[in-house]
């Protein structure tokens, strides 16, 4: 598995590419796309989700800390994405040399929820040796809400200790409650 991002043709083109010529047809390589960009989605819609997903999220994402960076820098980094954005076309190069494409919900009230599942039985209807058992939506949901609960509990150690000179900065608060300073 490969977990980049991956919103320009040319880097999709570079895995599939570097892949096949590197391992010169010694495994059978099965590339899958997860499309998450709905094709009637605009941009400043797809720009609003991805701002509110950051900002709830906190510091639970690999490069991108809220917290740390402030929202100034988190809006030039969606623009940016936007920017160089080109959805997937799996009637052209290099998407339709993808086997799969698996499309993902955007919107909605927990969309993750549906996606992970839709991915595990995507994947286990691909291959049952990838996902022998698919589990249950509940199963699903209860397994995430410990995993965050971990983050949020970890996080609320981060945010004790950096409240010293917080008081004159503006505070968002995001879906856990959790608040932070707005700088830039």
């Amino acid at each position: 598995m490969i977990d980049r991002t991956n919103s320009a043709k040319y880097e999709r083109l570079q895995i599939i590419k570097d892949l096949n010529e590197k391992c010169n047809g010694l495994y059978d390589f099965k590339f899958i796309a997860l499309n998450y960009i709905p094709d009637e989605i605009t941009n400043e819609e797809l720009f609003e989700i991805v701002k509110g997903r950051i900002i709830d999220r906190g510091d639970n994402h690999q490069n991108i800390k809220v917290h740390k960076d402030g929202i100034g820098k988190i809006i030039r980094i969606i623009r940016y994405f936007l920017k160089r954005l080109e959805k997937i076309d799996v009637l052209n190069e290099p998407d339709l040399l993808f086997d799969h494409v698996i499309n993902l919900q955007l919107r909605g009230e927990d969309p993750v929820i549906e996606n992970v599942s839709n991915i595990l039985e995507t994947l286990h209807s691909i291959d049952p040796l990838l996902v022998v058992d698919v589990p249950s939506l509940e199963d699903i949901e209860n397994y995430m809400e410990e995993m965050f609960s971990i983050s949020r509990a970890e996080q609320l150690k981060i945010d004790n200790n950096d409240n010293d000179n917080d008081n004159e900065q503006p505070v968002i608060t995001n879906k856990n409650n959790k608040n932070f300073k707005i700088t830039d």
